[in-house]
Formats: structure tokens, C-alpha cells, sequence
């Protein structure tokens, strides 16, 4: 009877437009409610479905349309053509009806060919902690999903599989849609059974699910004008079966990874930083991770942003740690709180007995100038 009258099991083909709204502040399983209504009205053929999640709020002040600063009343209004969004809604309205369908997919994961080595595994705590570190602040949005059952692929039986594509050796890189890496010896981390997750419950694309992000400035040592909203999606990411130590989950997980983020080499592609002392060696890589968004002497990494509406690269490149100004290198090393607060990220603290050591190596690395 609970079931027969539920809306999702009248959704039909020729509904009228949808707007649905939940409240982050509710009570357990309206915003799950509230997508499963969605997916039918979806299902069923629906094109005009929108469905928000409204912070700060229950289901009393939701429906306050009284409260000019309400984000479902602005909603309402311009569902109703009554009056456009307000400026400080307009670009993060449109970047989440962007990944609604969004420009990467996960689904070549389930390729025919590669089918076979998709398999269903329960979600455990650990799992769900690992996406919460991904969705932060909007952890609310998580109850959209039953957190059931996930689906993924071994990661080393997939890039065994395909030779030709990802090639042959030990050393295995990967790299996400923004131009982060991570460089692992595939002897090392196989004992650790990594998986790269390609669903969750009832979806094949995890692109869709993600968070979005607006950094204050491009470069901290550039005053300039906030750049657009970025994003920043679930997508493939990697998941351990068995619990791997401190220094490689401080790693990840590793989100925004498509069919094509692996490369296997023969070649350690962190050789030119395997003379370096072990305590700085451990901070490049594994302790603060510098290399995976920036390179030193030539290995490493060179991220980006990515507009959030129209995946454009957007400025705030990760520059070669050599080649940033001494001033601006000083601040990241001995007061990377300032550092972030500039930017309006994390701070990422190099440990003290580090700090001098990698700061006069990378001065010394810096090219001459005349």
C-alpha cells in the first residue's frame, strides 16, 4: 500500500515539468525519496525533471517563498519564468544542470569488451568515508544515494588486459581530467587489491556525482579577479580492498579518472627524484604530494582547473616548483597557511624538519636568470 501510493510509482510519459526540492537539515530518506521520484519521472520518458538539494534549510523553511533570500524561492520564480535567478545563483545553477549530463563518462568501463571484469562489492563504512572526503562541506548530498552496492574493475587485471592501450611494465601512472598523477610501483601496491570504481547503486556514470568549488584567485601572488566555479566530479576513482598504510591513503582516493587515466612503463618515471634524500623524497611524493599537481627537475605533474559550465581550462596552471618566484616558494614552504588563504584552498604543510632542506633544493634548482 506505502508503495502504491508513492509518486515515483505514478510517473508516466507527458508529465508536466518537475521542480523538486529537499532540505539538507530533513529527515533521513526525503532526499533519497525525492531522487527516486526524479529517476522515474526520468524513466518514464520525462525531459523537464529538476531536482536541488537546499543547504541550511528542513522542510518548514523550504517552503518559505516569503524569504527573499530563500534559494528555493529563486528557484521556484525562475521555473515559473516569473524572474531570472539572482546573480550569486546564476553560475552555480548552471554548472549543476551541466553534469547533469555531463562531458566524461564512466560508461566505457562497461564497454562489452571490458564487461567482464566489472564485478559488485557492498559499500562498507570505509567506502562511504572515502566519498566524504570528496563531498566536504555538501556531505547532505551523499543521501541521494542507498549506498548499497558499487561496482568496479581490478585495476591491474583492466590495464593487463589492454597492452596495446596502457603498455607493459611496473611502474603505472595515473592521471585524472585535470592533469593530477599519481606514480606508483605496481610490485608495491598490488598487495593492496586497488580497484578503480566505475558505479554506484543504480549508476553507470560517475561523472554525474562530484561537488563544485570557486577558488579566490588564480596565483597567490596575482591579485586578480575570482575565476568561474570549478568542478570537481567523482568520475572513476580508486578504491583499496585492503586497507593500505597512512602514507599511500594520504593519496586519495583518487577521483575524475577516465578509461584512458593509465600508463604502464618500464621506466620509473620518478627517476630523476630517486637521488634525493628519503624525508624529501617522501615530501614530493607521498607526504605532501607536491608532484601530483606540480614537477620538479622534470618529473611530476602539470594540473589545472576546469570551468565548471563550459570545461574550459581556466588559468592557476601548477607550474615546475623551480620555476615559481623565491618569494612566492618561501611563503608555500614557511607559511603555507597564508599560501592558502590566498588562493581559498587547504593549507598543505611541508613537516618542519623538511622545511629548509626542500626550500634551498628547489632555489638551487631554479634557472639562472640574467
Amino acid at each position: 500500500a506505502l508503495r502504491a501510493a508513492s509518486p515515483a510509482a505514478h510517473a508516466r510519459a507527458g508529465a508536466p515539468p518537475f521542480l523538486l526540492f529537499t532540505a539538507d537539515g530533513d529527515f533521513p530518506g526525503y532526499i533519497a525519496d525525492a531522487k527516486n521520484f526524479s529517476d522515474a519521472l526520468s524513466a518514464a520518458g520525462n525531459k523537464a525533471v529538476e531536482r536541488f538539494v537546499i543547504p541550511e534549510r528542513d522542510h518548514f523553511s523550504l517552503v518559505r517563498v516569503d524569504d527573499p533570500s530563500s534559494e528555493s524561492r529563486s528557484l521556484m520564480l525562475e521555473f515559473m519564468k516569473v524572474e531570472p535567478l539572482p546573480a550569486d545563483m546564476t553560475e552555480l545553477i548552471a554548472a549543476k544542470r551541466r553534469w547533469r549530463d555531463p562531458p566524461l563518462s564512466t560508461l566505457p568501463f562497461w564497454s562489452e569488451a571490458n564487461k567482464k571484469l566489472v564485478e559488485e562489492h557492498p559499500v562498507d563504512a570505509r567506502f562511504v568515508a572515502e566519498l566524504a572526503i570528496l563531498y566536504a562541506s555538501v556531505r547532505y548530498e551523499l543521501l541521494e544515494w542507498p549506498l548499497e552496492k558499487f561496482y568496479a574493475v581490478d585495476l591491474f587485471a583492466y590495464v593487463d588486459a589492454q597492452p596495446e592501450k596502457f603498455g607493459r611494465g611496473n611502474y603505472l601512472t595515473i592521471t585524472n581530467f585535470r592533469g593530477e598523477k599519481i606514480f606508483w610501483d605496481r610490485r608495491e601496491m598490488a598487495r593492496y587489491k586497488p580497484l578503480v570504481v566505475v558505479g554506484l547503486d543504480g549508476e553507470k556514470n560517475l561523472f554525474r556525482l562530484g561537488v563544485f568549488y570557486q577558488a579566490r584567485r588564480e596565483y597567490s601572488w596575482r591579485d586578480t579577479p575570482p575565476p568561474p566555479i570549478m568542478a570537481r566530479p567523482a568520475g572513476g576513482f580508486i578504491h583499496f580492498m585492503e586497507e593500505p598504510p597512512e602514507e599511500i591513503v594520504r593519496q586519495g582516493p583518487f577521483y575524475g579518472l577516465t578509461d584512458a587515466s593509465f600508463k604502464l612503463t618500464e621506466q620509473d618515471p620518478l627517476a630523476p627524484l630517486r637521488g634525493l634524500p628519503p624525508e624529501i623524497f617522501a615530501t614530493l611524493t607521498t607526504r605532501n604530494g607536491c608532484v601530483y599537481c606540480h614537477s620538479f627537475r622534470g618529473a611530476g605533474a602539470e594540473s589545472r582547473h576546469y570551468g565548471a559550465v563550459d570545461l574550459k581550462p581556466h588559468g592557476g596552471v601548477a607550474l615546475a616548483l623551480e620555476s615559481y618566484p623565491e618569494a612566492v616558494w618561501r611563503r608555500f614552504v614557511f607559511n603555507p597557511e597564508e599560501a592558502a588563504r590566498l588562493i581559498g584552498a587547504s593549507p598543505n604543510p611541508v613537516g618542519e624538519g623538511s622545511r629548509q632542506d626542500l626550500y634551498d633544493l628547489v632555489v638551487a634548482a631554479r634557472p639562472v636568470r640574467k
